[in-house]
């Protein structure tokens, strides 16, 4: 499940506290992290949680986890749907992640 992720562009990092997560960067600035339910490891297919933000952590555009998961959605299912969501967000001065104008990008 994690190479499936790599592949659609996400990378390895460890959060404050030391969770593992894996990061998509969006160009509109926003992101999406996905990562275990208490967030101490990596997704697997029982324990996951999917979130989009905005700008910043504070900026929850949608969280969608395995254990409150009403609809039946799967791991998939909830990637896809952040990675919409995250992709709507456009900041007003959105900069990548090195500090540039997204229009100015040629680092990430």
């Amino acid at each position: 499940m994690n190479n499936i992720l790599k592949k659609q562009g996400f990378q390895f990092e460890t959060g404050g506290g030391g969770c593992q997560l894996l990061t998509r960067y969006i160009d509109g600035g926003g992101f999406v992290w996905a990562t275990c339910l208490d967030g101490g490891g990596l997704p697997d297919t029982t324990s996951w949680h999917i979130v989009a933000y905005g700008e910043d952590i504070d900026d929850i555009l949608c969280s969608i986890r395995s254990d409150d998961n009403d609809s039946g959605l799967t791991f998939t299912q909830a990637v896809a749907i952040a990675l919409d969501v995250a992709n709507c967000f456009e900041s007003a001065d959105a900069t990548c992640r090195n500090g540039k104008p997204m229009a100015d990008c040629d680092c990430c």
